[in-house]
């Protein structure tokens, strides 16, 4: 993932807790995209990492709060340009954990992730406007 982080513009990662990351060149092209304002993250609840990075300059969005734990955890580079791609990590059929990657012109995967992230950001929102109105 660190190449795949490291060659492309901004990022939006879908984690549950962003184990992946304690890598020592992750954490630091994680970094660098934060303090270029490069980076999304969104994941289950906060943890040290997330907080460093959002400190950092991060866009982070919890979803902990829907008591929702998705099967796939997934990050799309380049994200918003006609150059966006993901890679989507899953269990395969004998419990193996893949890393699959796709670009815009597979349909409909790409186009499912990138709704997701929509989704969560929206409700984000909503959920931000609701919370100041209290």
């Amino acid at each position: 993932m660190y190449s795949w982080l490291k060659d492309n513009g901004k990022s939006v990662v879908f984690s549950r807790d962003m184990s992946w990351a304690n890598e020592r060149q992750i954490k630091i092209i994680l970094k660098e995209k934060a303090e270029n304002n490069e980076l999304t993250v969104i994941l289950s609840s906060q943890n040290d990492l997330s907080k460093e990075l959002e400190e950092l300059g991060a866009t982070i969005i919890e979803y902990g709060y829907l008591d929702f734990i998705p099967e796939t955890r997934f990050t799309i580079v380049d994200y918003g340009s006609f150059r966006s791609k993901v890679a989507i990590g899953q269990k395969d059929e004998m419990e193996i954990h893949r890393i699959n990657k796709y670009s815009q012109s597979d349909i409909p995967i790409y186009y499912l992730a990138s709704d997701l992230i929509k989704l969560v950001k929206k409700m984000e929102k909503n959920r931000k406007k609701t919370i100041e109105k209290n």
